[in-house]
């Protein structure tokens, strides 16, 4: 899945040493990617250099820089850093992904599915390349992404202050989600994400509180 360039294992840390782990640079080259929680694959990863990252396990935690991610066992992307270190393409190829992205005023990460792209300027999002009817799910759980419409060349905006989510068919165009709740990701996961790189979610919540919380037990990664 990883290609010919060698591939690099990165394994379960748990416990104390998940506290001490250091956020790396991008010129340690590989080290700038911490796995917490489950298993990566990747080829050699540098600055301005795309790599294939590849999940081995459900519920995958890890960490790029000042993003933090949580992936399932199908997920597998291409991923580019710009000459600053910051993560400056994701171009999804399968399974789920949940993530939490530092914002950044001049921060306009791609995301790349396939049926749209977007620009995300920092944000916490949730998007599912798996799902029926070869459509993409895309929700912004808080934070500002642009998607550039196929159907029309027109833009879909997401400012949300907490969970605004869509479908995006085969065709490329949006349309409303059919779910009365966030699909495949909770508002507990987000928390956890935001923390493991001295963050707190940046939404309103009504009533003050979450609404959406995972049925399972997080991932130890996760854990308050």
């Amino acid at each position: 899945m990883c290609g010919s360039i060698s591939r690099r294992h990165f394994s379960v840390l748990a416990g104390s040493a998940i506290a001490m782990l250091p956020i790396a640079s991008f010129a340690q080259d590989n080290q700038a990617i911490r796995s917490l929680h489950g298993k990566l694959n990747l080829d050699a990863f540098k600055n301005g250099q795309k790599t294939r990252l590849a999940s081995e396990a459900s519920d995958t935690v890890f960490i790029i820089g000042e993003d933090a991610f949580l992936a399932d066992a199908d997920f597998s992307a291409d991923i580019t850093a710009d000459e600053t270190g910051t993560l400056s393409e994701i171009q999804l190829l399968s399974g789920q992904l949940l993530a939490a992205l530092k914002p950044r005023s001049n921060r306009q990460t791609a995301l790349k599915l396939p049926n749209a792209t977007a620009s995300i300027r920092g944000t916490g999002f949730y998007v599912n390349a798996d799902i029926a009817e070869a459509q993409d799910y895309i929700c912004c759980c808080y934070g500002h992404i642009v998607f550039d419409d196929a159907t029309d060349g027109s833009k879909q905006e997401f400012n949300t202050s907490y969970h605004n989510a869509r479908i995006i068919t085969a065709q490329g165009n949006f349309a409303d989600a059919p779910y009365n709740a966030p699909y495949g990701h909770y508002d507990d996961q987000l928390v956890g994400l935001e923390k493991l790189v001295g963050r707190s979610p940046h939404w309103q919540l009504p009533d003050d509180k979450m609404h959406f919380l995972s049925p399972q037990p997080l991932p130890p990664a996760l854990r308050p």
